[in-house]
């Protein structure tokens, strides 16, 4: 998780000094086996595996990121 977080900074960082503007994180996706399986299938994780934890956790971050391109933005 360490690893996540400075990868993650160091994004930022870099992100806020030539764009001038910083990304939100949205959390970390921890080691899920059916990803690793949807890679070795060469296909989409939602599509390969649509009720693991992995897909489930991508499909609540794509409703915040899209919650936060139209305004919506409502964090607890």
């Amino acid at each position: 998780m360490a690893e996540a977080e400075r990868a993650f900074d160091q994004v930022a960082s870099v992100t806020a000094k030539h764009l001038g503007r910083t990304p939100v994180s949205y959390g970390l996706l921890v080691d899920d086996l059916h990803v690793y399986r949807a890679i070795v299938a060469r296909r989409p994780i939602g599509l390969e595996h649509p009720q693991s934890r992995a897909a489930r956790a991508l499909r609540d971050v794509a409703g915040l990121i899209l919650d936060d391109a139209r305004g919506e933005v409502a964090r607890d």
